[in-house]
């Protein structure tokens, strides 16, 4: 293998671990062959978080031929959100049995999540959120804010003393109010969508209002997770080109890369590093 080539590689590797869902989309258009060839390339700490962004049947493939060992793997190392979208996808009975091989709290979980039915709102809703009570102080809902592991710009989530969902943090207000202000007097009552909801309810929720996520919540009312329009299906996905395009769109994707290439090496070398 050539120097060139392993600087491929590498790039190729950083690219889709610094950016999985569009690695993986361009990944999609190569076809089955090309992309086993793709996939083989990335380490097992990248291949879930790059998987679960694949279409099924390129997935699917990429799952029957991991071991069950590995499987297992991934669903407990990989974060929450991306071990339950990576198990919605394995089959029922194979999901089962793996479960059965998880940490307590990662099966709980991942049974938790994957009892929502495929379709409904619950089968897309992305785990990562953090909540506070409505009897906190606006201190502690900034210490929430800086702990969060949720997207850029999520909304923190609001509970009672029962835990079920009140609204959002109204973040003007908890300025307002200060520190010591109570997030009871900053929260915004916004309606939250059943887990169990079909797709369709959250397309008109969210035609209805000028926002990009939506509370999902269980039948007690308590919050599982968010619902980012991103995560709606899109089924006007353009159909599979041919080889050079996919060269041509992953030698675009590595060139944007090379504007963070200075923080990959910076990486790299840490991970080295005695």
């Amino acid at each position: 293998m050539t120097g060139s080539t392993i600087g491929s590689s590498r790039l190729l590797a950083g690219y889709a671990r610094r950016r999985p869902a569009e690695f993986a989309n361009a990944v999609a258009r190569a076809g089955a062959a090309a992309a086993n060839t793709l996939l083989d390339g990335l380490s097992d700490d990248v291949l879930p978080a790059v998987a679960v962004h694949l279409p099924q049947a390129i997935a699917m493939q990429l799952l029957d031929r991991s071991t069950d060992d590995r499987l297992v793997r991934w669903l407990a190392e990989a974060d929450l959100d991306t071990a339950v979208r990576l198990a919605r996808r394995i089959g029922q009975q194979r999901r089962y049995d793996l479960a059965r091989r998880l940490p307590a709290r990662r099966r709980r979980d991942v049974d938790r999540y994957c009892s929502c039915p495929d379709g409904s709102v619950g089968a897309h809703v992305d785990t990562r959120f953090e909540s506070v009570s409505d009897a906190a102080t606006v201190a502690d809902a900034v210490r929430a804010l800086g702990s969060r592991q949720t997207r850029d710009r999520a909304p923190l989530l609001v509970v009672d003393v029962q835990g079920r969902f009140v609204g959002w943090l109204d973040a003007q207000k908890a300025l307002l109010r200060g520190p010591g202000g109570s997030v009871r007097d900053c929260v915004t009552p916004v309606r939250p969508v059943p887990a169990h909801s079909e797709l369709l309810n959250a397309r008109l929720m969210f035609a209805a209002r000028d926002e990009s996520w939506l509370p999902v919540v269980d039948v007690r009312s308590r919050p599982i997770g968010l619902l980012h329009r991103s995560r709606l299906p899109d089924g006007s996905a353009p159909p599979a080109s041919s080889a050079p395009a996919l060269l041509a769109t992953l030698t675009a994707a590595m060139f944007s890369l090379l504007t963070e290439l200075p923080a990959l090496v910076v990486a790299r070398k840490e991970e080295s590093a005695p």
